[in-house]
């Protein structure tokens, strides 16, 4: 299983222990997975996350999201949305993702 933890930019953070359904839909800044070929890797800057098949993609776009939601509905968990914020609020959100060591 990939370990995964999101930051979103009201502070708070999720990791893989909850179920990706209970975690908050908007709001999403970074999210740190484990990756077997470089150890982990920092996902952000997207307007949309999609758990899939077990692992988040970023998604740019809505017509890309559409497409993916056509293509393999039935293996999607859930679509989390990012929101654009200051600068100074990535910024901290990214320092927290850098420095945590759940990952």
């Amino acid at each position: 299983m990939v370990k995964w933890k999101i930051y979103y930019a009201d502070g708070w953070s999720y990791t893989d222990s909850y179920n990706p359904l209970q975690i908050p839909r908007t709001g999403v800044q970074v999210i740190a997975v484990n990756d077997l070929e470089v150890g982990r890797r920092l996902i952000f800057s997207h307007s949309y996350y999609v758990f899939k098949s077990g692992e988040w993609l970023g998604v740019d776009d809505t017509t890309s999201l559409v497409l993916h939601l056509l293509k393999d509905i039935e293996h999607i968990t859930v679509v989390l949305a990012g929101l654009i914020v200051d600068q100074k609020t990535f910024r901290e959100c990214m320092k927290r993702a850098k420095e945590d060591t759940y990952i």
